[in-house]
């Protein structure tokens, strides 16, 4: 593993079926604590952010890459970033993508996963579980 000073990063490269360097910056109060990881694909063509929070969860990936094929209508570089808002229990609450629509996972009184909707307006519904046995297993779902 490479240690970049300049920018507090760990980097090691990664050979499978294409070039790729990971590099991971970690806090400073603890080593052993990562604050976020960089995933490089190619020269500078891809780009991957993880940021972490404090608690070691995944709160955003940024997604950076080369806009050669002029998807993003700006001629330049193309960035993307889905984020993860966690409730008091560390369950996943609010999960947003790069467009800006998110989804609002709702548990119930037993803490699992009932309900799944927009997160700007409840009322629009994408998934729900009606019934479930005394061990927990969906058996009617809309």
């Amino acid at each position: 593993m490479q240690h970049l000073q300049a920018y507090n990063l760990y980097c090691q490269y990664l050979y499978k079926l294409y070039w790729q360097m990971v590099c991971f910056q970690y806090l400073q109060a603890t080593a052993q604590q990562i604050q976020s990881e960089v995933e490089f694909l190619g020269v500078d063509a891809f780009r991957r952010d993880y940021v972490y929070d404090t608690h070691k969860r995944l709160s955003a990936i940024t997604t950076n890459f080369s806009d050669t094929q002029n998807v993003c209508n700006n001629g330049g570089d193309c960035t993307y970033t889905n984020s993860i808002y966690y409730d008091k229990y560390s369950r996943s609450k609010i999960e947003q993508d790069a467009s800006g629509k998110a989804i609002k996972n709702n548990y119930n009184t037993q803490g699992y996963l009932h309900q799944i909707t927009n997160a700007e307006n409840q009322s629009q519904q994408y998934y729900k579980i009606n019934k479930t046995d005394h061990r927990g297993n969906i058996i009617q779902e809309e």
